[in-house]
């Protein structure tokens, strides 16, 4: 099987849902903006992000990806394949046929 997966969840890095991106190669991000301009032109060239959690920075290196498309399929699929599993009690398949 085909997967795809979000540089934030490579090994090493493990960012959490919650973490914030406080900074790009050092580079404050701005709370409004988010960190998507400090990123334009970085795809698929390492970069360091520091990361908080409860309050405490770690810097952690990423190679962001020229698209997100993958990403969000194969999410898209791996929940759709849980909710069929979930609702079936295990008993149903699922196909998916990208086009």
């Amino acid at each position: 099987m085909i997967e795809a997966r979000s540089p934030l969840a490579a090994p090493g890095v493990a960012a959490a849902a919650g973490d914030l991106v406080v900074a790009v190669d050092g580079r404050p991000v701005d709370p409004d903006l988010g960190p998507n301009a400090l990123l334009v032109g970085a795809a698929d060239k390492p970069v360091e992000l520091t990361l908080r959690r409860d309050g405490t920075d770690r810097r952690v290196a990423v190679v962001p990806l020229a698209s997100e498309h993958a990403v969000r399929y194969y999410d898209h699929v791996a929940r759709q394949r849980a909710a069929v599993r979930e609702a079936s009690g295990d008993g149903w398949a699922t196909c998916t046929c990208r086009t």
